[in-house]
C-alpha cells in the first residue's frame, strides 16, 4: 500500500466516523468544527474526504496477495 493510499485510508476512516456521528446522535463534527456545513474550508474537508474514498475504491480491485506483500516490509539487499 503506498503513502497516498495510507493517507486516503486515514481520510477516508475519519469521513466514516463522522457519517456515524450524523446517524447516531444526528452531529456533524466537520461542520461544528469549521462553521458549518456550507462554509468554504468545511466543503473543502468534504471533498477532500469524497477524493480519498475515490482513491481507495482501487483497493478493491487489489487481489489479497498484491494487499499483502505491499504491507511487508522491504528490505535492502
Amino acid at each position: 500500500m503506498s503513502g497516498l493510499q495510507r493517507i486516503a485510508l486515514l481520510l477516508t476512516i475519519i469521513g466514516a466516523i463522522n457519517w456515524g456521528l450524523i446517524g447516531l446522535f444526528q452531529f456533524d463534527l466537520v461542520a461544528a468544527i469549521f462553521g458549518g456545513q456550507s462554509s468554504l474550508i468545511s466543503r473543502i474537508v468534504y471533498s477532500i474526504v469524497g477524493i480519498a474514498g475515490l482513491i481507495n475504491l482501487g483497493l478493491l480491485f487489489m487481489s489479497n496477495r498484491e494487499v499483502e506483500r505491499s504491507a511487508e516490509p522491504r528490505t535492502t539487499r
